[in-house]
């Protein structure tokens, strides 16, 4: 008898089932056999790809904000895995949800007010695997909003661990706002990558993205999507654990971790150990805070952390407050 209980073990990938007959009750992993000669795709096995997603932007959605909602700066992240340059005046970035629905589909926005200051404003979304790009046509696409006449560019490069351009598509004039929400779309074929992608040299892809060119004004975009083929599709929607679990691997943020009895004499310390929700793409840079004390962030990995916490405060009650995983880009 076959209950049709599934069990997805996600640290193997495996796939099980629940199997019951008159003798015994088991969990039977699922296979999948392939003939020698045929590699599996997404298309011909979706099973074996179940991290497999169309949209290869993380947090298009604009929906994870684990840094804040409200941003004022020249170069910083505000929604997870988006990274805003603005020489000189900066620019204040903020969480907009006051206009959800229509072509907005309901999710928040990410508002940039550049009322003043220098024209450009830079939007950057780094991605890990750069090889899946080559030789292969993709679409990039967005909901947005920009002031009638101003003008939207965008490109994508692979660039070396040190930041530096190495090839991809020059800089396109992609659409121009005529003050309404609309969705806009561009597409791009890229050749050989000239090397295949080597995590080692922490190579990346990067989608620059200007949405400000002309002069300075106010823009709102969502829905932004970057997927396989020469057309835009609808709009990929995540779970939001999926998506916070995609924006984790990059960026973890944490309060009110762990409440510490050191006992009442003047010199203490205790080491505690924190696992990260999802494995991180590198050691991340570990930063913490807390009541009467600086913890320390002993041996880091991409699986946690241990924190050492030494106090000289008689206070026998200390808080680790917060604690911040950063392994972006």
């Amino acid at each position: 008898q076959l209950e049709g209980t599934l069990w997805f073990r996600s640290s193997t990938a495996d796939m099980f089932c629940l199997y019951e007959d008159d003798d015994s009750k088991q969990w039977v992993k699922i296979s999948c056999s392939l003939p020698k000669d045929q590699d599996p795709t997404p298309e011909s096995h979706p099973q074996m790809f179940m991290g497999e997603y169309k949209n290869k932007i993380i947090n298009g959605c604009m929906r994870v904000w684990q840094r804040g909602t409200a941003f004022n700066g020249e170069i910083l992240f505000s929604a997870d895995r988006w990274l805003s340059n603005r020489a000189g005046t900066g620019m204040t970035i903020s969480k907009n949800t006051s206009a959800t629905g229509g072509i907005w589909g309901g999710l928040p926005a990410l508002f940039i007010d550049a009322a003043t200051g220098p024209a450009d404003a830079v939007f950057i979304h780094r991605i890990e695997d750069v090889n899946q790009f080559k030789n292969k046509t993709y679409t990039f696409s967005l909901v947005h909003n920009a002031p009638a006449g101003h003008k939207l560019y965008v490109n994508f490069q692979r660039h070396d661990a040190s930041g530096t351009a190495i090839d991809g598509t020059g800089e396109f004039h992609f659409a121009t706002g005529d003050g309404t929400a609309r969705r806009d779309s561009w597409t791009f074929t890229l050749g050989d990558l000239g090397q295949r992608y080597d995590p080692e040299k922490n190579s990346f892809g990067q989608i620059t993205f200007l949405p400000i060119k002309e002069a300075a004004a106010s823009f709102s975009f969502n829905q932004v999507q970057l997927e396989e083929g020469d057309q835009a599709t609808a709009f990929e929607r995540r779970h939001i654990q999926q998506e916070t679990a995609l924006c984790q691997r990059y960026y973890w943020k944490a309060g009110s971790l762990s409440r510490m009895f050191l006992g009442g004499t003047t010199s203490n310390s205790r080491h505690i150990y924190i696992a990260w929700p999802t494995t991180m793409r590198i050691s991340p840079t570990v930063t913490g805070t807390a009541t009467s004390f600086t913890p320390t962030a002993k041996y880091p990995n991409t699986f946690g952390t241990e924190m050492l916490i030494t106090t000289s405060s008689t206070t026998t009650i200390h808080d680790l407050t917060s604690v911040i995983a950063d392994a972006e880009f």
